[in-house]
């Protein structure tokens, strides 16, 4: 019988410990995800909304690359870099391989490819005259 215990014992703590071990190994469930664009609350987060621009990593609303229909599209990454320069981007997401995707103000989506990762985010951040520009990477 006090063998039969103990085991009982041995399997019940083994058993807590893997719950508690799981729960841990999930992440924080009260945080901000990234879904469709916009930044939505998971459970009770203590930090404020991010101040960041949120891109899903499918860009799945966003127009199809190439679109001039709106005014949209491709852009030269010296057009690119001119409009962040005068303060007509409003956030911009890059990727690993270069790519920029940007919002403007007036609503218009454009890309483009930087030349070196990091071209994008260093001019942002030195046009200081525009305040935050909002950079999402990949």
């Amino acid at each position: 019988m006090d063998k039969f215990l103990w085991v009982l014992v041995l399997i019940l703590v083994m058993a807590g410990a893997a719950v508690v071990g799981m729960r841990l190994a999930s992440g924080d469930e009260d945080t901000w995800l990234c879904q469709n664009n916009q930044w939505v609350k998971h459970g009770n987060p203590s930090a404020p909304m991010p101040i960041t621009a949120c891109v899903s990593s499918d860009n799945q609303n966003l127009p199809a690359r190439g679109s001039d229909l709106t005014g949209s599209g491709t852009i030269e990454w010296s057009r690119a870099l001119s409009m962040i320069k005068n303060c007509e981007v409003l956030r911009i997401a890059q990727t690993r391989n270069r790519n920029i995707d940007m919002w403007l103000k007036d609503g218009r989506q454009v890309w483009t490819v930087e030349p070196n990762v990091g071209d994008a985010v260093k001019t942002a951040q030195s046009a200081s005259k525009c305040g935050i520009i909002p950079i999402s990477t990949e």
